[in-house]
């Protein structure tokens, strides 16, 4: 296993609370007239408190590098998510961190190429990083 990428992501199970509108969405009166990219978006956040909540006890087993991707100006996973997962690993040695000060959740739509060229040469150094001991 080479490593571990968190783009954007929450492993705090208090900041995956379902908002109304959410809920609105999902409900047989509104989901069906969603455009395909809004049903799996709804549908993902219907089920991330309890993905997260099922995945807490497992992240203590984590060994491998990891790097922790995300944005100070996101509104839709807050930047507090982040926090959380590197005071969660602060243990580990080979845990990086990687902040886009300014930017927000729609730079993955913004600069996708740009975020995906990051994510493979991260990808790329976390294997060398395997071999490393702790």
């Amino acid at each position: 296993m080479g490593g571990l990428i968190i783009v954007a992501g929450s492993l705090n199970p208090e900041l995956e609370g379902v908002l109304w509108f959410q809920r609105l969405a999902g409900s047989f009166i509104v989901y069906p007239f969603l455009a395909d990219f809004l049903q799996r978006a709804t549908l993902e956040m219907l089920a991330s408190q309890e993905q997260v909540e099922r995945l807490e006890p497992r992240l203590a087993r984590i060994r491998c590098p990891m790097v922790v991707i995300h944005w100070t100006a996101d509104k839709l996973v807050p930047f507090e998510a982040a926090e959380f997962t590197v005071e969660l690993f602060a243990d580990k040695p080979r845990v990086f961190v990687i902040v886009l000060i300014g930017e927000g959740h729609t730079v993955t739509k913004e600069r996708d190429e740009e975020l995906r060229e990051t994510i493979e040469e991260l990808r790329d150094g976390l294997v060398h990083l395997r071999e490393l001991p702790y």
